[in-house]
C-alpha cells in the first residue's frame, strides 16, 4: 500500500504519455542497514508540466499524502526516521527525463 501510489502514477502520469522511446519503470527493494528503501524510478515525461498545474493550488497529491501519513503511523516515537524523497529527473539538454521516489523505512 506504501508503494502503490507512486508505481500508479509512474505509470499513469509519466510512461503513458511518453510518444518515443523505450518505457521502462524500474522497482528497486533495499535493505540499507537502519532501513528499508524502496525506489520508483520510470523514464517518462516528468512531472514538470504536472508541478506548475499544482503550483497554484499548493497541494501534494492524495496519493502522496496519504502514503506520508502511513509512514508516521508506523513510526515508533513520532522521529521522522521514515521519508519520501521525489527526484525530478532531467537528460543531458536539461529536458525531463522521469522522476524517481524514494522511501525510507526504519527498520531498528
Amino acid at each position: 500500500m506504501l508503494i502503490q501510489p507512486f508505481v500508479e502514477n509512474a505509470l499513469i502520469h509519466g510512461l503513458i504519455g511518453k510518444k518515443a522511446g523505450e518505457k521502462k519503470l524500474n522497482l528497486r527493494f533495499l535493505n540499507n542497514g537502519d532501513h528499508y528503501v524502496i525506489e520508483i524510478e520510470d523514464n517518462g515525461i516528468g512531472r514538470h508540466h504536472k508541478i506548475h498545474k499544482l503550483r497554484n493550488k499548493k497541494e501534494k497529491s492524495h496519493g502522496i499524502r496519504i502514503t506520508e501519513k502511513r509512514l508516521k503511523m508506523i513510526e515508533e516515537n513520532n522521529q521522522n526516521k521514515n521519508s519520501v524523497v521525489i527526484v525530478d529527473k532531467y537528460d543531458s539538454n536539461s529536458q525531463p527525463n522521469g522522476t524517481k521516489v524514494i522511501v525510507k523505512i526504519y527498520n531498528p
